[in-house]
């Protein structure tokens, strides 16, 4: 949804207790640090024999952590839309994954407060996490937003929540890329010790 003014995304802002309190554009949103929700996907699965996840890594022109990497998808939840619906248009948009609603498992709900940098604001979020499972490569098709994707093996990156530990990832064509313990904008702390068990058993 847009602003007619502005010609900036709405989103809805929530008080403490999480009651939808009116929308603002995310100029705002972010600049004054507002309570908002967004979504977060972890594809994990199976390649050539090991368990892993899949991250996108953010396009260079990014304003927030240029050539980061981060989960599989994220996204804001447009005002009135479902997490679930929010995530599912997110991957579609995004990383050019088509999922369905029975592909996404909950993975709970996450606060996630932290500074977005020089002149880019403070982001006070609720994340809704959703996992899927697929197996070999997935059919991404990342959108202008996402410069490559790389499958990373999970004990790397549980490892990397533990200490500084760089990692290597396989892009959809096999070949290396790096992902320096430096450039991983995705270590949600709390958010990775809600789904890891879930990882687990989806990878069982």
């Amino acid at each position: 949804m847009i602003d007619t003014q502005s010609g900036d995304e709405l989103l809805t802002v929530y008080d403490a207790d999480r009651r939808p309190c009116g929308e603002r554009p995310r100029a705002v949103v972010h600049a004054q640090g507002l309570f908002h929700h967004v979504c977060h996907l972890w594809t994990v699965g199976i390649l050539d024999g090991a368990a892993g996840l899949w991250l996108q890594q953010r396009q260079f022109d990014r304003p927030l952590y240029p050539g980061g990497f981060d989960l599989s998808s994220t996204g804001h939840i447009d005002p009135g839309e479902t997490p679930g619906a929010a995530m599912l248009r997110e991957a579609r948009e995004e990383i050019g994954l088509v999922l369905d609603a029975g592909s996404l498992l909950p993975g709970g709900s996450y606060r996630q407060q932290y500074t977005r940098g020089e002149g880019n604001g403070f982001d006070d979020e609720l994340a809704f996490a959703f996992l899927t499972r697929i197996d070999g490569v997935p059919p991404f098709h990342p959108g202008s937003e996402v410069a490559d994707m790389a499958f990373v093996p999970l004990a790397d990156f549980a490892a990397a929540h533990e200490a500084v530990h760089d990692l290597t990832g396989r892009r959809m064509d096999g070949s290396a890329l790096p992902v320096p313990h430096a450039g991983l904008c995705c270590l949600h702390q709390s958010e990775w010790e809600g789904v890891r068990e879930i990882i687990r058993q989806l990878l069982v």
